[in-house]
């Protein structure tokens, strides 16, 4: 799949390898499981890439890997993490702070060479060697957790049968947006081993 990313991008730019690394459903996977009526009604926003597009153009930058940090600063931040944040936060009555996003070390930041930021899948390069004199190299460098749910292992046990009560339900919204037999074969999939849980859960919360 990442070769064929790697194709698409090369040929329409890097604006779209930025989105679909990003995306659930690729080009393909969604022209072969979209409605038709709701391909035909949303046509002219067919492609989501186009609103990474202008902050690829504008950018200043040379390297690609800034001009999509400068992408993700203006998008992915504002109107996905910190949403997420400030939300789970303000539930509790919690005042939450970024520290890293004070804009002098990000200014500063942004002027720093490439290779400070980011050497082949290694990333936060500067950081990391800030660090080593102060915590252990097998915590550094270990591979990235994140904050992630065992979501795949819920669709594929305790929620499966909820989720596909609800997705598959005669008449129900989400069927407008995306075929039955897609969502039926996304769930079947998904219970004999296959890794649809970020799908199922976008599919899930359309449909409630």
């Amino acid at each position: 799949r990442y070769s064929a990313l790697f194709a698409r991008a090369a040929s329409k730019g890097s604006h779209v390898l930025h989105n679909e690394l990003q995306a659930y459903f690729n080009e393909e996977e969604k022209n072969a499981m979209l409605t038709e009526e709701f391909q035909h009604n949303t046509k002219k926003f067919s492609d989501p890439s186009q609103l990474l597009q202008p902050f690829y153009q504008d950018a200043t930058a040379k390297n690609v890997i800034d001009r999509a940090l400068d992408a993700d600063v203006h998008t992915y931040l504002p109107d996905d993490l910190l949403v997420k944040v400030d939300i789970a936060t303000m539930a509790h009555g919690l005042e939450s702070r970024s520290p890293f996003l004070d804009h002098e070390l990000m200014e500063l930041t942004a002027k720093m060479p490439v290779s400070f930021k980011a050497n082949g899948r290694q990333g936060k390069i500067l950081l990391k060697k800030i660090l080593e004199p102060m915590l252990p190299h097998e915590l550094l460098y270990r591979k990235k957790q994140g904050f992630s749910i065992p979501i795949d292992e819920w669709f594929r046990t305790s929620l499966h049968d909820k989720a596909s009560g609800i997705l598959l339900k005669k008449g129900n919204f989400i069927t407008s947006i995306i075929k039955s037999q897609a969502l039926e074969q996304l769930l079947s999939e998904q219970k004999k081993g296959m890794k649809h849980g970020n799908r199922l859960w976008a599919a899930l919360m359309l449909e409630i």
